[in-house]
C-alpha cells in the first residue's frame, strides 16, 4: 500500500527550495515565450536573426522530423537515408533518440516538440541546482538564487536548442547524487547517480558528458581527499588515503555503470567515431589546443561587448573557427561574480574548497592558462573541443555566488556580507566610469572589423551603460536584502529580483519564436522536387539547399553535416569539388560550388538546385555545357537534371577490380566511366572469390540498367529487390557502405562488396533472384545487452539492498524490544 503525503508534508514539498526555483524558472520561461505561444508561434529559428541557431534548423530540428516520422511507422530510426547517401542515425548520438524529454514528446508535432523540450530545460536545471545546493546545507533564498542562475546563465541560452543543454541541465543533478552519496555512501544515491550519468548520455553530446565526470572527478576527489588532508597521524593519515582512493574507485564504477546503462547508445557511438572524418579532423587540427581569446573574458562582466549575433559581431569572439559566441559567453550575472567572492566566508568547508577548484581548473582548461593547460592532453580531452569548460565554469560561479549569498545572509562572517557590499559597490563605479570615460574604448581597426570604430564605441557604450543600470541594480538589492533588520521578514528574497532582471535582458531575444505556419511552409521548389520520382539524389550548389534540410521534406541529399559522418564522405566530396579541400567552411558543411558533375552522377544526384544570382557558382550557359537540362525556375533558384544518374539500385555486368580506395576514387571520377552500367569494387580482406568471373569481360549491355531491376521496395534500413539478372554480374545498391549492413540472396546471407567507393553491391549469377539488403547492426545489439544487463544487475542491487535494510531493522527493533523487556 503507497503511503501518500500529509497535506503538511505536501505544503512542505511545494514551499521547498526546489520547487521555488523550479517555478520561478517557469514564470520566467512563461514571460519569455508564452505570448509567442499564446499566438501560434514555436522555436524553430527560421530566419530568426541570430546566425548561431543555423545548426538547429539544418541539424537537429530536421533529425527530430525524422525520429517522429519513423516512430509514427514503428521503426527505430536507425538509419537515415536522406543524408550523405544513408548514415547511421542512431549511431550519431545528437539524436538524441532515447533521451526521456524527446520520448516523451513523440506525439506531438515536430516543431511543438522541440519548442516544449527547449521550454522545459530551464525549470529542470533550476530545480537540480536547488537540490544540489540544498544537499550542502544551504537555505532556501541561496539555493534557489545558484538553481535560477544555472538554468539562465550564457551556457544554457546560447546552446538552449542543441543536445549540448540536454546534458548540461543534468550537471547539477549529477552533483545532487553525488554529494547524496559522499555524505553517506548508500547504494540508493551511488544508483542514482548512475543513472543520471546514463541519462546524460542519452541527451546527444558525448563531449558534454566527458567535460562532466571531469568536473565530477575534481569536486569527488577535492571532498575525499579532505579528511585525508585533516590528518597528522601517519596511521590514521594512511587509512585515510586507502578510504579515499577506495570512495574514488567505487565512485568510477558507479560512472561505469551509467555508461553500461546506455550501451545502447555508446557502442554504437564509439563505432561511428572509429569511422568519422570529424575525428581525424579534430586530431588532424590539435583540436585540444584552441583555447579562448584572453580578452573574451570581458563577456563574464558586458556579455556583448564584442557584440551578438543579434545584430553585428566583432572582436576576438568571431576571429577563429573553433571559438565564436556560443563558445566562449557564459554569462551568469553580474552580481553572480560579487558574490562567488563571498563564498570564501565559509571558510575551509571542503564542497566549498572543491567548487573553487573545479571552477579554476575548467577557467584555465578554457582559457589556456599555464599548467592547467595540461588536462587536455588527457585521454578522450585530447579529441574534445575543451573551451567548453567555460560553462562549466558558470555552474561553478553560480554555486559559489549561492554560497556567498548563504554566508552574507547568515554573517558567516560578517566581513562576507561588507565584502559582498563593497565588490558591488566597485563593480557600479567602474561600470559607470567606462559608461562615462568611453573613448577608453576606442578599438583598433582590425578588432572593429567588419565595424568601423565608431559604429563599435557607440555599441560599447551601450553596452556599458547598461551594466552600469544592472550593477546598481545588484548593489541596491544586495544592501537590502542582508541587513539584520530586513531579512528576517523575507527581504532576502530581493536579491532574485537583479538576477532575474540581469540574465532576462542577456539572454530573452537570443532564442526568439517564429510563426508556426512559417515552419510547415514548403518553398515551391522543393515542391517541384517531391513532384519527381525519388528513386535518386538531390544536391544544391552553394546554399541553395543547406545539407540535412533535405530530410525533413523528404529528399534524399548526398550532402551531410554530422560529425559522426564517415571519413569517406568527405573525400568524396573533396573529389567533388576542390573547395571542400581547401576551404574549412566547406569541408565542415560539405557545400558545393562546381562540382564534378559525372561524380555526382555515380552518387545518385538527378536534381541540382542553383540558387539565383551566386557569382560563385556556374552560370545556366556552364550547366547547358557540362550535359545537364533545366527543369525548373522560378525567382529563387533553378533545378537542373543530370541525365544519365543511377537510380537507387542498378545491375552492372562490367566490374572493375580496384587495388585500394584511391583507385576507386581516380577510376569513378573520370570521364570514361559509365554510370549505371560500370562498377568498381575493392576486395575486402579474406575475399578470395575471382571477382572477375563475375565480369562479362568488360561487357556493357545495350539495354539500360532498369532491365535488370524488376520491382524494388525502399524503407530505411532496408532495401527488397526482385533482380532479372541476364549474365553474371553485380547489383549495385547506392546506400553507403557502412558496418552493419547484411545482404540476403535467394534466402542466403552472402558477403557484401564495397562498390564505387562510397555504396555497396553483391554478386548475382544469371537468373532471378530476391535481393535483401538490410541494417542490422551488431553494435545496437552488443549495446543493447549490455545495457540490459546493467539494468538486470541494478534491479538486483536494490533488490539485495532493500533486503539487507529490512534484515537491519529487524535486527535493529528486536533489540531494541529486548532492552526494553530488561
Amino acid at each position: 500500500m503507497v503511503e501518500l503525503p500529509t497535506p503538511a508534508r505536501s505544503v512542505r514539498l511545494l514551499t521547498a527550495p526546489p520547487a521555488i526555483a523550479a517555478l520561478l524558472a517557469l514564470l520566467t520561461v512563461g514571460a519569455f515565450y508564452g505570448p509567442g505561444l499564446a499566438t501560434g508561434r514555436v522555436l524553430v529559428p527560421l530566419d530568426a536573426g541570430n546566425g548561431m541557431l543555423a545548426d538547429e534548423i539544418q541539424v537537429m530540428y530536421p533529425w527530430r522530423v525524422f525520429v517522429h516520422s519513423e516512430a509514427a511507422q514503428g521503426r527505430l530510426p536507425v538509419w537515415n537515408p536522406y543524408s550523405g547517401g544513408g548514415h547511421p542515425l542512431l549511431a550519431s548520438g545528437q539524436a538524441a533518440v532515447f533521451f526521456p524529454l524527446n520520448i516523451i514528446t513523440l506525439p506531438m508535432a515536430p516543431d511543438v516538440a522541440a519548442t516544449w523540450v527547449q521550454m522545459v530545460k530551464a525549470p529542470l536545471a533550476a530545480t537540480g541546482g536547488a537540490l544540489f545546493l540544498r544537499a550542502l546545507g544551504l537555505k532556501g533564498v541561496a539555493s534557489v538564487f545558484g538553481g535560477i542562475a544555472w538554468a539562465f546563465s550564457g551556457a544554457m541560452v546560447v546552446w538552449l536548442g542543441w543536445p549540448i543543454t540536454n546534458a548540461l541541465l543534468l550537471v547539477p543533478w549529477l552533483f545532487w547524487t553525488t554529494t547524496r552519496w559522499l555524505q553517506g555512501h548508500q547504494l540508493g544515491w551511488w544508483l542514482a547517480h548512475s543513472a543520471l550519468i546514463a541519462l546524460q548520455l542519452f541527451g546527444g553530446h558525448p563531449e558534454s558528458s566527458l567535460h562532466t565526470v571531469f568536473v565530477l572527478a575534481i569536486f569527488a576527489g577535492t571532498w575525499l581527499a579532505a579528511d585525508t588532508l585533516g590528518s597528522r597521524n601517519l596511521t590514521v593519515l594512511r587509512r585515510a588515503a586507502g578510504s579515499a582512493l577506495l570512495g574514488m574507485g567505487v565512485w568510477t564504477a558507479g560512472v561505469a555503470l551509467g555508461g553500461l546503462l546506455a550501451a545502447i547508445q555508446v557502442v554504437p557511438l564509439l563505432e561511428a567515431i572509429a569511422h568519422s572524418s570529424r575525428a581525424g579532423d579534430r586530431s588532424a587540427a590539435d583540436i585540444f589546443r584552441v583555447v579562448l581569446d584572453a580578452r573574451t573574458a570581458l563577456t563574464w562582466l558586458v556579455p556583448n561587448f564584442f557584440g551578438t549575433p543579434l545584430a553585428q559581431g566583432f572582436g576576438p569572439i568571431f576571429y577563429t573557427i573553433y571559438s565564436n559566441y556560443n563558445e566562449a559567453v557564459a554569462y551568469a550575472g553580474l552580481g553572480t561574480l560579487v558574490l562567488a567572492s563571498a563564498s570564501l566566508g565559509r571558510g575551509r568547508h571542503r564542497s566549498s574548497v572543491a567548487l573553487w577548484i573545479l571552477t579554476i581548473v575548467s577557467l584555465g582548461i578554457a582559457y589556456g592558462w599555464p599548467l592547467l593547460t595540461e588536462f587536455r592532453q588527457l585521454p578522450g580531452l585530447d579529441r574534445a573541443l575543451n573551451v567548453r569548460f567555460v560553462g562549466f565554469a558558470a555552474f561553478g560561479f553560480c554555486c559559489l555566488a549561492a554560497m556567498g549569498l548563504d554566508a552574507c545572509l547568515q554573517d558567516r562572517p560578517r566581513w562576507a556580507r561588507l565584502g559582498a557590499r563593497a565588490a558591488a559597490a566597485v563593480a557600479l563605479a567602474v561600470a559607470m566610469g567606462l559608461a562615462v570615460f568611453s573613448f577608453l574604448m576606442i578599438p583598433s581597426r582590425a578588432d572593429a572589423a567588419p565595424l568601423r570604430p565608431t559604429q563599435v564605441l557607440a555599441w560599447r557604450e551601450g553596452e556599458m551603460r547598461k551594466t552600469a543600470g544592472v550593477a546598481g541594480l545588484w548593489t541596491l538589492a544586495l544592501i537590502f536584502s542582508t541587513m539584520p533588520a530586513l531579512r528576517d521578514r523575507g527581504a532576502s528574497a530581493l536579491i532574485l529580483v537583479p538576477l532575474v532582471v540581469d540574465l532576462s535582458l542577456f539572454g530573452a531575444r537570443y532564442n526568439p519564436m517564429v510563426p508556426r505556419e512559417r515552419v510547415s511552409q514548403v518553398p515551391e521548389v522543393i515542391r517541384f522536387l517531391q513532384g519527381q520520382p525519388q528513386d535518386s539524389r538531390v544536391i544544391a550548389l552553394a546554399f541553395g539547399l543547406v545539407p540535412n534540410t533535405a530530410m525533413q521534406y523528404g529528399l534524399s541529399d548526398l550532402r551531410i553535416y554530422d560529425p559522426a559522418a564517415p571519413s569517406r564522405i568527405l573525400s568524396y566530396f573533396e573529389a567533388v569539388d576542390a573547395a571542400v579541400a581547401t576551404d574549412p567552411y566547406s569541408r565542415g558543411f560539405k557545400l558545393v560550388w562546381r562540382p564534378n558533375f559525372d561524380l555526382l552522377r555515380v552518387g545518385g544526384v538527378r536534381w541540382v538546385l542553383v540558387p539565383r544570382g551566386h557569382s560563385s557558382v556556374p552560370s545556366p550557359e556552364a550547366l547547358a555545357s557540362a550535359g545537364l537540362t533545366a527543369r525548373y525556375a522560378n525567382a529563387e533558384a533553378s533545378v537542373w537534371e543530370i541525365p544519365g544518374a543511377v537510380g537507387r539500385a542498378y545491375f552492372s555486368e562490367s566490374i572493375a577490380e580496384a587495388p585500394d580506395s584511391r583507385s576507386t576514387l581516380a577510376t569513378i571520377s573520370g570521364g570514361s566511366f559509365i554510370a549505371g552500367q560500370q562498377a568498381v569494387v575493392e576486395r575486402a580482406p579474406g575475399d578470395s572469390r575471382d571477382l572477375q568471373a563475375f565480369s562479362t569481360l568488360g561487357h556493357i549491355s545495350a539495354q539500360g540498367p532498369e532491365a535488370a531491376l524488376i520491382r524494388g521496395t525502399f524503407t530505411p534500413g532496408s532495401a527488397l529487390l526482385r533482380v532479372a539478372a541476364p549474365r553474371r554480374g553485380l547489383l549495385v545498391y547506392n546506400e553507403t557502405f557502412y558496418p552493419g549492413w547484411e545482404v540476403w540472396v535467394d534466402g542466403t546471407r552472402e558477403q557484401l562488396v564495397r562498390a564505387n567507393y562510397l555504396f555497396m553491391g553483391v554478386l548475382l549469377g544469371p537468373g532471378e533472384h530476391d535481393v535483401i539488403f538490410s541494417y542490422r547492426p551488431a553494435s545496437i545489439l552488443l549495446g543493447a545487452l549490455l545495457s540490459a544487463t546493467a539494468i538486470l544487475a541494478s534491479l538486483v542491487l536494490v533488490i539485495v539492498n532493500a533486503r539487507a535494510r529490512q534484515d537491519s531493522d529487524r535486527i535493529r527493533n528486536s533489540t531494541a524490544l529486548a532492552l526494553g523487556l530488561r
